[in-house]
């Protein structure tokens, strides 16, 4: 089961006439070459930082059981039922475990980051930055949260019903303040770097090196990239490839999604170079679609589930 395919989950079992409620959980399927890389730039991290670090040594060990969790969750067929666990790695775990791994790695990073004036130095901070820059980021996709339920309305003493839903997606406060966090960290550290030195055009090394990341990100698959506006000296993130998805009562499709917004306008972090500021163009909650309508089923089945 693909991201694009697993986009809503709401696990609640119910009786027709009582309304789906919390808990919501948004599931994006990772693939397993994003794990791969995050553990092998942890134990290049690890050889790198060249003495005992407990926090990277504690990522380490928390990302090979996330690793074996996606993979067998990501299994997980859109009508069967979520068990416990993974519905608890989706909605805790995994999120949790992308918070921290951003936090110590990109710390690490930013934190021997300084001003160069020769060359090779120079060249050396570029890269930095760029490699800070890709560990701080995260996709839209892993952002956004689904709000909303659905209520159920008997039609016929036969079993006959309604289902009424209302959702909204948008963008999650608590992990939206987190990229905000860490972008003004790297802007503090890196906005001048990767400008050249007359301070009104990106310095030519990290134009290329963002070239070679969003290359990178797309070979690991991860729904990413970094888009540069020369015109106004800014960068935003946006997808790489359309992300949908659906919501499924009891196997029977309530309403899909056809894509995420994309572009400047509904970028979830944009970054202006000039005005040293990080903005989301969207608000840090910003609704990013809404779905609402009604259908009606003939019965309902035994187990009446939302997905």
């Amino acid at each position: 089961m693909k991201s694009y395919f697993s986009l809503i989950t709401l696990m609640c079992a119910c009786v027709a006439g009582v309304a789906f409620a919390d808990p919501t959980v948004s599931i994006f399927v990772k693939d397993a070459s994003e794990f791969q890389a995050i553990q092998n730039d942890l134990q290049q991290l690890k050889a790198g930082i060249g003495s005992d670090n407990p926090e990277v040594d504690s990522l380490i060990n928390r990302a090979n059981r996330i690793a074996k969790m996606n993979d067998r969750c990501s299994m997980v067929s859109i009508n069967d039922v979520l068990d416990e666990e993974c519905g608890h790695f989706y909605a805790v775990e995994l999120p949790e475990f992308e918070s921290r791994y951003m936090e110590v790695t990109g710390e690490l990073r930013l934190g021997v980051v300084t001003m160069a004036n020769d060359l090779e130095q120079r060249t050396q901070q570029i890269d930095a930055c760029t490699d800070a820059f890709s560990r701080i980021i995260a996709s839209k996709e892993n952002l956004l949260k689904i709000e909303g339920g659905v209520d159920l309305e008997p039609l016929s003493h036969a079993g006959a019903f309604d289902a009424s839903y209302n959702f909204k997606l948008r963008y999650d406060e608590r992990r939206m303040d987190q990229q905000k966090h860490f972008a003004e960290l790297w802007l503090s550290k890196c906005g001048d770097i990767v400008l050249r030195k007359s301070g009104d055009e990106f310095a030519p090394l990290f134009v290329q090196a963002l070239d070679h990341m969003n290359d990178s990100l797309l070979h690991t698959k991860t729904n990413l990239k970094v888009v540069l506006d020369s015109s106004d000296l800014s960068l935003y993130l946006d997808l790489n490839r359309p992300v949908a998805g659906a919501y499924y009562l009891s196997g029977a499709e309530l309403f899909n999604v056809t894509e995420i917004p994309t572009g400047k306008e509904n970028a979830h972090l944009l970054v202006d170079m000039k005005d040293k500021s990080v903005n989301f163009p969207r608000g840090r909650d910003g609704e990013m679609a809404a779905y609402k309508g009604r259908v009606e089923f003939e019965k309902a089945s035994d187990d009446l589930v939302g997905r």
